[in-house]
């Protein structure tokens, strides 16, 4: 019976720390760094773009930045924020006021990133490959430009514009067949397949008076016999010789 009451209270309290860490690993990834990725997407905080942000999360093993300009660049002092996007509210921080507002996506919800954080690229577990910063200057706060040294390729398109930057964003994802349709479908774009007319082409179907015919050139060293030239026959020549001047 003893023995029995010591395995019962082994397994519960093996049970409970299985719990704590369980907890404690929780809790740690909510108040930690995110997980990284190869690419990290750094966008607008406008609903069409996270929107597009999301659908490419979806599809590849991405990180989603978003910013948000200082309402007030000029103004001194700090400033009270927030941010609510993809359904999921911030909490309100106080922050400097020329500061960009930026939060990171951790699967579930939004994450603040302090500005420092974001600038030493300390939000993330590792450095990623590139990082896609969407905006033109205007949209782009200008001390995030000046402050993001990060140890990558940083790309940039200046466009909001979902067409130009599906585009843009090709070389870096590779869609497929089936994602451009599915992006297509869902941004109300059309699809023009810019490789129609190189797969369309058959070179069986050129006539042969437009095939362009390839011409020999000879290269004659000096001292060398020249080719052999093929001279018309006159019309005596097709006569038969007279059997007198045969010998």
């Amino acid at each position: 019976m003893e023995v029995q009451m010591k395995r019962y209270f082994d397994a519960v309290a093996l049970l409970l720390v299985a719990l704590f860490v369980s907890l404690a690993a929780s809790n740690s990834m909510a108040l930690g760094t995110a997980r990284g990725s190869d690419t990290v997407l750094i966008v607008p905080a406008r609903p069409a773009v996270l929107k597009l942000a999301f659908d490419l999360e979806n599809m590849r093993d991405v990180t989603i930045v978003s910013f948000r300009a200082p309402a007030s660049p000029a103004s001194p002092g700090f400033v009270k924020t927030s941010a609510k996007a993809h359904g999921a509210p911030s909490p309100v921080y106080i922050k400097p006021a020329d500061e960009p507002l930026i939060h990171v996506w951790k699967g579930t919800d939004w994450q603040y990133v302090p500005f420092s954080d974001f600038c030493a690229m300390a939000f993330i577990d590792k450095a990623p490959r590139t990082a896609i910063l969407i905006g033109d200057d205007r949209i782009v706060p200008r001390k995030l430009l000046q402050n993001m040294n990060w140890p990558c390729k940083i790309e940039r398109l200046q466009t909001l514009n979902a067409a130009d930057l599906l585009n843009g964003l090709n070389p870096y994802f590779d869609f497929s067949s089936r994602e451009w349709k599915r992006l297509a479908d869902s941004y109300g774009l059309q699809i023009e397949d810019l490789n129609a007319a190189k797969r369309s082409f058959n070179p069986y179907d050129i006539p042969r008076s437009k095939t362009p015919l390839t011409t020999h050139e000879f290269k004659q060293e000096k001292d060398d016999a020249p080719p052999a030239v093929l001279i018309e026959k006159s019309g005596d020549q097709n006569k038969a010789p007279d059997p007198s001047t045969l010998k």
